[in-house]
């Protein structure tokens, strides 16, 4: 089942003959702790997942001026500098918004001694966002051709206040949505982590029209998608108006642009310039001894199976998969925190 859309739709299956909002909401609820209860039964090998990403590591600015939180450049300002670190009069400050092509927002307010316009300052990478649905990182963390030691949120911050971000090696530590990383580097971040779901969800307020432009562009009518975490990435767009071999055609999505317009990764092939439903809901893309204990599950709550028939069912499915030892636990930290909202809705809304 590649969507939790579809998940639902197996327990609406099993259980028959009921309709209505209610109903669906009750049914997604079901099919979401269910879920989670397969998902904490086993180290699942398709948690598994890799992250390469090429970090450009320190950009040297000249300064115009500094006023509290307003930070003036000579130069052009760059979006990627957001939640990186400048360093003014020796302090780290934390860019939070780039405001025009010449000024960002800074934190805490600058209070130090004045600085004359034309002074050079650097600005390090040393935050970099996290994949979503990020569970736990699988050591180890490699920095180029260096591996990178994990140390807590608390500890990299000591690191880079004593030292100037000049760390004699290569750390990390998980902070929220964030890796933090030092020293900051033009290198590569290679490693391999346990994808874990926050919140499993569907979508399927109001209707919808798809263009003819590929990869296809979706309007929506009476739509609130502005509240779909991440801006929709790591979800599907499903529809019954593009179907193939009977069952919906699990379209990714590429991005969220408002409540009432969003954009595929694919083609589309189905019905375009006409209204439909359609479902958006999370991407499981499970292997299939894994679908095989969901409706193992699904079966259990229809009251068509029993529960050491459902045990064996789960049963059959760990042993279907490799055994890996690696904890789905999250490191968080109060320093800073830099999280975003979570959202957690089933059904419409």
């Amino acid at each position: 089942m590649r969507s939790f859309s579809r998940v639902v739709q197996t327990y609406r299956r099993y259980r028959g003959g009921q309709s209505g909002e209610d109903f669906a909401a009750q049914l997604a609820g079901e099919a979401a702790a269910d879920l989670q209860l397969l998902f904490n039964r086993h180290s699942w090998r398709f948690f598994v997942k890799e992250h390469d990403v090429d970090l450009w590591g320190t950009e040297k600015i000249t300064l115009s001026s500094v006023s509290g939180t307003l930070l003036t450049i000579t130069g052009t300002t760059d979006s990627k500098w957001v939640n990186q670190i400048v360093t003014l009069d020796g302090d780290p400050y934390t860019i939070t918004n780039v405001l025009t092509t010449t000024t960002v927002l800074i934190a805490p307010s600058y209070s130090g001694a004045a600085i004359s316009s034309g002074t050079s300052a650097t600005i390090e990478q040393v935050r970099v966002a996290l994949p979503d649905n990020f569970g736990a990182i699988i050591a180890p963390v490699m920095r180029g051709s260096n591996k990178s030691a994990l140390v807590s949120p608390e500890g990299i911050i000591l690191s880079y206040r004593s030292s100037g971000g000049q760390s004699g090696s290569d750390v990390h530590a998980v902070q929220g949505d964030y890796l933090l990383v030092l020293p900051a580097q033009a290198n590569r971040l290679y490693f391999q982590y346990r994808k874990q779901f926050e919140n499993l969800f569907q979508y399927d307020t109001g209707q919808v029209t798809v263009s003819d432009s590929q990869p296809a562009k979706v309007t929506g009518s009476g739509t609130q998608w502005s509240g779909i975490p991440s801006s929709g990435s790591g979800t599907v767009f499903e529809s019954k108006a593009n179907v193939a071999r009977g069952f919906p055609i699990s379209n990714e999505v590429l991005l969220v642009d408002t409540d009432t317009r969003l954009g595929l990764k694919s083609s589309w092939t189905g019905a375009k310039g006409s209204l439909f439903d359609y479902v958006i809901s999370n991407d499981l893309d499970m292997p299939e001894y894994m679908d095989k204990a969901m409706q193992g599950y699904a079966r259990y709550a229809a009251g068509k199976m029993d529960r050491s028939e459902l045990e064996n069912a789960v049963l059959d499915a760990i042993a279907a998969d490799s055994p890996s030892d690696e904890p789905l636990t999250r490191g968080y930290s109060d320093w800073e925190p830099l999280t975003s909202p979570r959202v957690n809705r089933w059904g419409r809304r």
